[in-house]
């Protein structure tokens, strides 16, 4: 009975170390899954609270405040989540730059640049392409869901807009926060090449040999005396022992 106990527990362990090993069980090391979960809590953390005060000053209804808090905070960090995780995939997050900082965005503009084929382009900072596009996605989500709990447009026009303006500049600040700890925990020392001038003479110079040749001369002398006796010595003590 305790030998089929054990033979089902090493299969049943065996099942789940090939059942965690599967290819497809493993997700994609550039989506940076576990960076993405800390910035969804501290950025709900930081956006959470403001969001509860300036919801009830617009709504003036702490009941309504905190079921639109409420809902936000229920559905809002698996948008985040995935917002975040799509950037770390499909967006370069890496840097050349001697700050380490993720490189800029270009935002493609839907006319082309005058006198050429190419299409005109806005460069910002990543953390401003990525505080547009999630206002893009949390404005629509703000105005259709206080429609729906206040039944008012202009309410969810103005909760909206305060979205824009509050939650645009905690994003922007929050971002810009986790790509500066990013670089100073990612960066490496520069290597320097230091000159003749700052390195130490770890080197005899040319005139060592002649201020010392009599010094030289009494080493090499007697450095085989010493090396004669100190064998004599073990020799001496292995035979005692």
């Amino acid at each position: 009975m305790e030998t089929t106990d054990v033979t089902e527990a090493g299969n049943t362990a065996a099942s789940s170390g090939k059942l965690a090993s599967a290819p497809w069980l493993r997700l994609p090391a550039r989506l940076k899954v576990t960076q993405a979960v800390l910035k969804t809590i501290t950025y709900k953390a930081a956006n959470g609270s403001v969001g509860f005060v300036v919801t009830y000053a617009i709504v003036q209804s702490v009941k309504t405040a905190a079921t639109l808090s409420g809902i936000w905070l229920a559905a809002g960090p698996f948008v985040y989540f995935a917002h975040e995780s799509t950037w770390n995939y499909f967006g370069r997050s890496e840097s050349e730059t001697p700050d380490h900082l993720p490189p800029p965005v270009t935002i493609p503009l839907p006319w082309r640049k005058p006198g050429g084929t190419e299409r005109a382009g806005v460069t910002v900072s990543r953390a401003a392409a990525k505080t547009l596009a999630w206002r893009c996605i949390a404005t629509v989500a703000d105005f259709s869901l206080v429609s729906a709990v206040v039944g008012s447009a202009a309410t969810a026009a103005a909760v909206s807009g305060a979205g824009v303006v509050f939650g645009s500049a905690i994003y922007f600040v929050h971002e810009r926060a986790w790509d500066r700890f990013n670089a100073r925990h990612t960066a490496t020392p520069a290597m320097t090449v230091a000159s003749e001038d700052t390195v130490p003479a770890l080197l005899p110079d040319k005139g060592w040999r002649e201020r010392n040749a009599e010094r030289v001369q009494r080493i090499r002398r007697f450095a085989p005396r010493t090396a004669r006796a100190l064998a004599a010595r073990s020799r001496m003590a292995m035979a005692a022992g």
